[in-house]
């Protein structure tokens, strides 16, 4: 299996949809798997469910993804690349399910059994992303899974700060999930290797967050954390090499030029 990549676009768009087509470009043309968005329904509820300061109300509301925007971005990616959304809402699981070919839940609702029911409710044969921040699992996680006999999760670690400092990732912890998972990791981090590196720890997703040059300086989501579309191109292709590197076909390559010289 080769490494999954997703660009994730996040409120990068500004609330603007030609923005939000320029941030799937930047995915494509990174050469990403795919490219994900993030919507609510409903800008109070989410931060109500998050109990989280007028600050981020206030974000929640201005950054907010018109439901419209789901299948103007569906088929905006066409063949080119795989359109992914994040929603943190249950009543929004049903409204994003046919635009989606699998499922990923952030680190802040990883705890919400509601959101987790409806999803993997929904889900059928599709995959099911999880960020996780802490190892091993808690207890209802783990229960909640296997009650609901998903057999297809992918658990992504991550450190949840925007940026999140070197010394706040262990990427150890992705290892710990594999016995059971397909494991990923979540980067926020905004080092141009740190993709690279996850996947050399074992890594089989990796998501990173994009920026475009004028996504507004004030959008949380336009931090350092987020590469702009030349480092972001970057920051893939270091990934695409630590997965030549990780999969033994450079070691191969090399022999098979040995034996050629020396014939």
């Amino acid at each position: 299996m080769s490494i999954f990549v997703i660009g994730e676009m996040a409120s990068a768009h500004d609330g603007d949809l030609d923005k939000a087509k320029q941030l799937v470009n930047v995915a494509v043309e990174a050469g990403c798997n795919a490219v994900k968005a993030q919507f609510w329904s409903d800008s109070d509820q989410l931060a109500d469910r998050r109990n989280v300061p007028q600050y981020y109300r206030d974000i929640y509301k201005k950054y907010q993804m018109p439901v419209e925007w789901l299948r103007l971005l569906k088929d905006y990616c066409g063949d080119r690349i795989e359109f992914m959304v994040t929603c943190f809402l249950p009543e929004d699981v049903a409204t994003i399910s046919p635009f989606v070919k699998r499922f990923k839940v952030s680190a802040f609702e990883s705890e919400a059994n509601d959101l987790l029911r409806a999803v993997f409710a929904r889900a059928g044969k599709r995959s099911v992303i999880i960020s996780v921040n802490q190892t091993p699992i808690s207890e209802s996680l783990d229960f909640l899974i296997r009650e609901m006999d998903v057999l297809t999760d992918v658990l992504m670690y991550c450190a949840s700060y925007y940026p999140a400092p070197l010394s706040s990732i262990d990427l150890t912890k992705i290892r710990k999930y594999s016995d059971h998972f397909l494991v990923g990791f979540s980067d926020h981090t905004g080092d141009l290797d740190m993709g690279a590196y996850a996947v050399c720890a074992g890594a089989m997703y990796i998501e990173a967050h994009m920026k475009l040059v004028n996504t507004d300086g004030l959008n949380p989501d336009g931090g350092s954390f987020a590469h702009l579309p030349e480092a972001f191109k970057q920051y893939v292709r270091n990934i695409r090499k630590a997965e030549l590197v990780s999969s033994g076909e450079s070691s191969i390559s090399l022999v098979n030029q040995y034996r050629v010289v020396t014939a």
